[in-house]
């Protein structure tokens, strides 16, 4: 599907060039404003190419014709001044008494006098070897100085006579710490400025560089949007394009040697990252990448082979590798005895797989087996991502305007599966695709709580699995404003789909419009939501372990987790999640300090039984800590209520309304969600009146402060309150979509 779309892009994109070059066929109204109105935003173009003689001219993707050329004289290139303003978003004075041109953009006016060559930026004078020149009834500027005052470079190809203005672009991760908005795919630059988005993602050169993509990327970093790079690494038909040849090589196949795609019908062959064709063909995509200059790269398909561990691949790639794997773990003897292998030099797991009737490695009879064909499976693909990493990084070094260390990585933990949470470590950001429940079942502030501990300080996105879009009816577009509106409240950024693609072909589209008006109360309530103000006020913890929940395949602990999550969420009891590796493919072991400051630690069913998780958790319930073991979704919350502990937070609203506490230096924000929505009316059922009561953290001190609940749309209503026994007691009066309570 999404080969398709690129490839007719591509199509239209070349058809247009030859239309424009030939016939000089009009493409756009005579002068047309990149801003694309009166009213609109003037944006400034990433890439024009102006041609000496030409009326036809380029901004970024767009060609567009002028009624007048532009001419060389005395070695210089002139433009009409208000084309050229335009493409860089600057407003054009003329003042006839001096012959002056007056170009402002922001903070910066350049002044040009016709017949005077001299170039005035923010009162700052200085002499240049041209002057602007009056023909016509127009006013044409040497190109070089005004692009450059502009922050331009201009560069010249004396072969076609074409003068290419390109913005420049500073890399940076200064701006990684930023709570955002998101945007799937290639939206203009008019609805990332109504959405206040922080930029795209998924974006584009999936299927190879090119120069559609390049103008692109140009265009929104010179309007201070990021962009994102997306780099299939197990699509083989997407990410090859018409290289069937090498689609067929890399395939994975099962143990019966058929291909293995992506599942759910999907059309398309899984790649195998062992096979060294395929991993030689990435790495020149990923330095492609690079060359395409987005702030980050995107990863998908993380996991690759480890995604379809229930058929996994048995290629004879992976059927070798895996037999180098074990003989690198285990000596003979262990071989024979652990697995039943005679001489590893001449071992097939597929074979065995045959041998024993299982379809596939996740019916293997041998459970010690099977664990270790899935880590191998895991542990390959996390070196390959390493190793494609470090590729990437070499060649940005390399590149002029790019370091190494500004290359931004990111890749899509579906749904934080346990497989994709091996891959966090690896990555700067973090979007991840999760199936929405229609509400009110649909609570997603368990899975964001669970992301938040996987990959602490990294910038999380939490986004609806786009191929269940066409099920949305535009009458509900309201849930989107929901949704933002859920993860900036847990502390996670968001993403709104742009032609997202679709099951069953075709793409999804949020109207601006339908968004901007909370977008702008998130904006204009930005304080509230940074990682200042999200220090939570919980008391109870609750265990999340990999290495249980990484290798059993089928086992319902990760299930039984997720169903804790949510009914302590439902029951109002804060918590947060206290996340563990599996101590090999990630290192990150339980210490008695990450328990520090809860009062009570839910075990989940299945959890903590691996040593040296196992004496932390004793350690801590020796320390005076509590616990609660064995815990599943239908006892932990009578559990948790008969310890008798402040548990921090307590309310008399119904399990439809989600609250979230937070503590901001020293005053607190508590978020309110509001899940109880009505498909037949397309509207929330209003919520209230009831009472809050939070527990006051140490440090945090309303006194002479105010408490305002602020809503989208709605205005600001100050709140009485009341404090009593280190604990302050509110009462919302009504709660629509969502509210913030705020004391300041």
């Amino acid at each position: 599907m999404r080969a398709a779309v690129r490839a007719t892009r591509v199509a239209a994109a070349a058809a247009l060039v030859a239309i424009v070059l030939s016939s000089a066929v009009l493409l756009a109204p005579s002068g047309a404003a990149v801003a694309g109105g009166a009213d609109s935003p003037r944006f400034r173009a990433g890439r024009v190419d102006f041609t000496v003689g030409q009326t036809v001219y380029r901004v970024d993707r767009d060609y567009l014709v002028m009624d007048a050329s532009p001419f060389l004289s005395a070695g210089r290139t002139f433009v009409p001044v208000r084309y050229m303003s335009d493409a860089m978003g600057a407003e054009v004075g003329w003042h006839q008494a001096t012959k002056r041109v007056t170009l402002t953009r922001g903070e910066t006016r350049v002044e040009l006098f016709v017949g005077r060559p001299v170039i005035r930026v923010n009162g700052r004078e200085q002499p240049i070897d041209v002057a602007p020149i009056l023909s016509g009834g127009r006013t044409y500027l040497p190109a070089r100085f005004v692009a450059e005052a502009f922050g331009y470079d201009a560069g010249w190809d004396r072969v076609s006579q074409t003068v290419t203005l390109t913005a420049r672009y500073a890399y940076s991760r200064d701006w990684l710490d930023r709570r955002g908005v998101w945007v799937f795919g290639q939206p203009t630059l008019e609805y990332l400025a109504a959405v206040g988005a922080t930029g795209t993602t998924w974006s584009v050169y999936f299927s190879g560089w090119n120069d559609w993509d390049e103008r692109y990327v140009r265009s929104l970093h010179a309007n201070g949007f990021k962009v994102t790079g997306n780099l299939p690494t197990a699509q083989g038909t997407t990410t090859v394009g018409a290289d069937q040849a090498l689609v067929d090589a890399a395939a994975c196949h099962n143990a019966q040697g058929l291909p293995i795609d992506f599942g759910a019908g999907i059309p398309i062959y899984l790649a195998c990252h062992n096979n060294p064709e395929w991993r030689l063909f990435l790495e020149r995509r990923v330095k492609e990448q690079v060359e395409g200059g987005p702030d980050v790269i995107l990863i998908d398909e993380t996991a690759g082979n480890a995604s379809r561990l229930d058929v996994a691949c048995l290629c004879q790639w992976c059927v070798k590798g895996f037999r180098d794997y074990l003989a690198s773990r285990y000596s003979a003897a262990e071989l024979q005895s652990r697995f039943g292998i005679g001489d590893i030099s001449s071992y097939d797991y597929a074979a065995y797989l045959r041998s024993v009737g299982a379809s596939g490695p996740a019916w293997d009879p041998n459970p010690q087996l099977r664990r270790e064909f899935f880590r191998f499976q895991i542990e390959t693909r996390l070196n390959h991502l390493r190793d494609l990493k470090q590729a990437a990084e070499e060649h940005a070094c390399g590149r002029s305007g790019t370091a190494g260390e500004a290359l931004l990585w990111s890749a899509n933990l579906y749904n934080f599966h346990p497989i994709q949470q091996v891959f966090a470590d690896l990555v700067d950001i973090i979007p991840f695709e999760m199936p929405i429940e229609r509400l009110p079942a649909g609570k997603c502030v368990p899975t964001y709580l669970l992301a938040r501990a996987t990959a602490p300080g990294k910038v999380l996105v939490g986004f609806p699995d786009i191929f269940v879009l066409a099920q949305h009816s535009p009458a509900d577009n309201v849930l989107w404003s929901h949704w933002l509106c859920e993860a900036w409240a847990a502390g996670v950024s968001f993403l709104l789909p742009y032609q997202a693609f679709t099951a069953g072909g075709g793409s999804f589209t949020l109207p601006a419009d339908s968004i901007a008006g909370t977008a702008a109360f998130l904006r204009a309530n930005a304080a509230y939501y940074e990682a200042e103000a999200t220090e939570p006020v919980a008391r109870v913890a609750v265990l999340w372990d990999l290495g249980k929940a990484l290798y059993d395949w089928g086992d319902p602990a990760a299930q039984n987790f997720a169903g804790i999550g949510r009914s302590l969420y439902e029951a109002h009891v804060p918590y947060e999640v206290v996340w563990t590796g599996d101590g090999d493919l990630v290192d990150r072991g339980l210490k008695l300090e990450d328990l520090e400051g809860y009062d009570l630690v839910v075990i989940p069913r299945g959890y903590g039984q691996a040593a040296p998780v196992a004496s932390v958790l004793d350690d801590y319930q020796g320390r005076g800590g509590r616990l609660i073991r064995e815990a599943t979704a239908a006892t932990v919350v009578a559990a948790v209520g008969g310890t008798g502990l402040d548990l921090g937070l307590s309310t008399d609203a119904s399990k439809d309304v989600g609250v979230l506490a937070w503590r901001r230096g020293t005053s607190l924000v508590v978020h309110l969600i509001n899940y109880d929505y009505d498909y037949q009316a397309h509207a929330f059922r209003p919520q209230g009146p009831f009472s809050v009561t939070v527990t006051l953290p140490p440090g945090v001190d309303l006194s002479g402060r105010t408490l305002r609940l602020l809503s989208p749309g709605r205005p600001d209503t100050t709140l009485t309150y009341s404090v009593s026994g280190g604990k302050v007691t509110f009462t919302v009066p009504e709660l629509d979509l969502y509210a913030l309570v705020v004391s300041d």
